[in-house]
């Protein structure tokens, strides 16, 4: 018995352990949030577009673009807005769900090393600006 509590104690601190922090968070549209971890995982999630940014009205997670290696968008996300990811260099790749149909206005530009996007269901149209 000693010996199985003991395991299920090693069990549970090593899930603690590789449990990841969250660095901060926020909305980015009216029922959207986004959570940035310390691993550099960004999700974005909840239902509808994106709030349009701009070179002077920086998104919320602004500050962290150097900190971000991986971008997941949720399922229920219609829009990427305008300078969302402006000059976030280190997702290599992207995934877009099928309910994104529009990519604002520099949304990626100057993300040097996102050298792959997948969009999922190309069955729909996708405007990106």
């Amino acid at each position: 018995m000693k010996k199985i509590l003991l395991i299920s104690i090693i069990l549970i601190l090593a899930a603690y352990s590789n449990a990841q922090n969250i660095i901060d968070q926020g909305t980015c549209g009216t029922s959207l949030t986004w959570v940035l971890t310390d691993d550099g995982r960004m999700t974005i999630g909840g239902s509808g577009n994106m709030t349009n940014y701009t070179t002077t009205s920086n998104p919320p997670w602004n500050s962290y673009l150097s900190q971000i290696t991986s971008l997941q968008i949720g399922s229920s996300v219609t829009s990427i807005g305008n300078y969302a990811f402006y000059g976030c260099t280190g997702i290599p790749e992207l995934i877009l769900p099928s309910a994104v149909t529009s990519i604002g206005q520099n949304a990626f530009q100057s993300c040097s090393s996102l050298h792959k996007l997948t969009i999922l269901d190309a069955s729909s149209s996708l405007y990106m600006y």
